[in-house]
C-alpha cells in the first residue's frame, strides 16, 4: 500500500508519522532503501543501505505522479513565494458582499420543522412495526411467554409511536409559532 508522494527540497528533513509495522520501503525511480520501522521508534533513510529498485514501473498514471506531481521540491522557499504571491492577491481582492439571507426566526422555524418531520416519519415506521408485531402475536404459537413477550413489544413500539406524534405535532405547532412571532 502507497502511504505517501513526496518531494522535499535539498538540505530539509521531512518527518512522516506511520502505522506501526515491521518495515516501510522509501523509494525513488532507481533505488529502494527498508526502512525497519517499529512501535515508537524513528529511522533516519541516510542510515541504511540502498539496494537497486527491483520492481517494474506501473505505466501511464504511475509515470505521470513520479515525472509531474511532485516535479517542483515543496521546501521553504517554495513556501516564501507561495505566501508573497498570495498576499499580494488578497490585498486586492474585494470582499463579497454578504446577503443577509434567513433570519434567525426563518431558520429555527426550519429546524423546528424539519424535526417535526423527523418525529412523524419515526412515529409511522414504529406504528407499522407495532402493527406488524401484534398481527405476529395474534397468530402466535408458543409459550405464554412468548406470546406475552410479542404482545409487550407491540405494545411499547405503538407508546413510543404515539409519544412521537405528539412531540411532532408540537414540533410542528412550535415553528409555526416562531414564523407568527
Amino acid at each position: 500500500m502507497r502511504y505517501a508522494d513526496f518531494h522535499s527540497a535539498a538540505g530539509q528533513n521531512l518527518v512522516l508519522t506511520l502505522v506501526p509495522r515491521e518495515a516501510y520501503f522509501l523509494r525513488n525511480e532507481k533505488e529502494q532503501v527498508v526502512l525497519p520501522v517499529r512501535v515508537s521508534r524513528t529511522a533516519d533513510a541516510s542510515q541504511f543501505r540502498r539496494r537497486r529498485l527491483t520492481l517494474a514501473a506501473r505505466g501511464g498514471p504511475a509515470r505521470a505522479f513520479r515525472e509531474d506531481l511532485f516535479a517542483v521540491p515543496f521546501g521553504a522557499a517554495w513556501m516564501d513565494g507561495y505566501r508573497a504571491s498570495q498576499s499580494s492577491l488578497t490585498a486586492s481582492a474585494e470582499a463579497p458582499s454578504l446577503d443577509p439571507g434567513w433570519g434567525v426566526r426563518e431558520t429555527s422555524a426550519t429546524i423546528l420543522f424539519s424535526g417535526a418531520g423527523v418525529a412523524a416519519v419515526a412515529a409511522v415506521l414504529l406504528a407499522l412495526d407495532a402493527d406488524a408485531i401484534a398481527t405476529e402475536h395474534r397468530g402466535a404459537v408458543g409459550s405464554r411467554a412468548e406470546i406475552e413477550s410479542l404482545r409487550g413489544r407491540a405494545s411499547d413500539r405503538a407508546t413510543t409511536a404515539n409519544v412521537l406524534l405528539g412531540v411532532a405535532g408540537a414540533l410542528l405547532g412550535a415553528g409555526a409559532l416562531t414564523l407568527a412571532w
